[in-house]
């Protein structure tokens, strides 16, 4: 985890509730960026981090279904 703090996001007119922003190094190195409404006490950073990475882990699951089957009878 590279950071982790709290934070409004929009203009100075339209701001957000506070927000949680934490900033973590990927394994690729790219830095990645996730907003999160929970606390600290109730998500920690290596856990919203991991649940990111199962997110993706069935995104692209689904995106090879769907690539796996499209021969045009198939429909999700």
């Amino acid at each position: 985890m590279l950071s982790d703090a709290q934070v409004r996001l929009g203009t100075a007119h339209h701001q957000s509730t506070l927000l949680r922003l934490i900033s973590l190094r990927s394994a690729s190195g790219e830095i990645m960026r996730l907003v999160t409404n929970l606390p600290p006490d109730q998500l920690s950073a290596s856990d919203a981090a991991l649940l990111y990475k199962r997110r993706w882990e069935i995104e692209y699951f689904f995106k090879w279904m769907k690539v796996i089957l499209r021969d045009g009878r198939s429909h999700w």
